[in-house]
């Protein structure tokens, strides 16, 4: 019997021949099987709701857990073109953390959007140099971390110690809102998650452009990553990890900014 309910997330659809894996597909915009599609326009979170990138799905997510979850036992979330692997690896990308197959390589990989779970999995950590802090000012703005981290504390999300524990993080989940997640490990990831996306309507956001105006999406991502591994530190979810895989005709993976 099924117990596990596959949610997709992405700007585009999961390639259309597997499209059997989806059961909801939730978008920033209509997409090509509207039956099993939800819109979550980026207005639903103000005039600056595109900063969250993917967020903004997984908090629309949250605010409707019990109506879209129901009696699932299990969550699966994948993306348009990444999904997490329990054992099987494809080939190398310029990125080490990332391995990609082509999309009509994806029957190879059925057992990985079973609707059958019995257990969690996560996308693998990754120590980077300089830890999460360094990671994230290698790419991004620091600022806007800084920013963040100070309406964490400020909102009561974090205290002070927990918020020099996120900037001291050693290590990071790289696309950490994919893998199998038991209903009540999302449903409260997803509630402090969502209490964060509120950095939205704080008066030290600064709206951002090209690359960079998905900024609250990228720090949500590192917020997202520390959450689980402290969750996993304190034995509450289990270290089971699986590999980050990508949907892909080249082993190149470039920013996306046209999101």
């Amino acid at each position: 019997m099924a117990n596990t309910l596959n949610i997709a997330l992405g700007h585009k659809g999961f390639p259309t021949e597997h499209g059997h894996a989806v059961d909801i597909f939730l978008s920033s915009r209509a997409l090509y099987d509207m039956r099993r599609t939800i819109v979550i326009d980026d207005s639903y979170f103000g005039p600056h709701g595109s900063a969250l990138s993917e967020y903004a799905q997984l908090m629309w997510l949250s605010d409707h857990f019990d109506a879209v979850v129901d009696d699932f036992e299990y969550v699966r979330i994948f993306q348009y073109r990444r999904f997490v692997s329990r054992d099987r690896i494809g080939l190398e990308t310029n990125a080490s953390y990332i391995s990609y197959v082509t999309p009509h390589e994806i029957a190879a990989f059925q057992d990985d959007f079973l609707r059958t779970s019995k257990a969690e999995l996560f996308n693998r950590p990754f120590s980077f140099p300089g830890g999460m802090l360094g990671q994230y000012a290698s790419g991004h703005l620091f600022d806007d971390l800084l920013n963040f981290v100070k309406f964490l504390t400020r909102s009561g999300i974090l205290n002070p110690v927990q918020a020099a524990s996120f900037l001291r993080e050693d290590v990071l989940i790289p696309a950490c809102n994919m893998g199998v997640f038991k209903r009540e490990t999302l449903r409260v990831v997803l509630g402090i998650l969502r209490r964060a996306a509120g950095f939205l309507q704080s008066p030290d956001f600064v709206p951002q452009v090209g690359y960079h105006r998905r900024s609250l999406g990228f720090m949500m991502e590192r917020f997202n990553s520390f959450i689980l591994c402290d969750m996993m530190r304190q034995n509450v979810i289990p270290q089971t990890f699986g590999n980050h895989i990508l949907i892909s005709q080249s082993p190149v993976i470039e920013n996306t900014i046209d999101i």
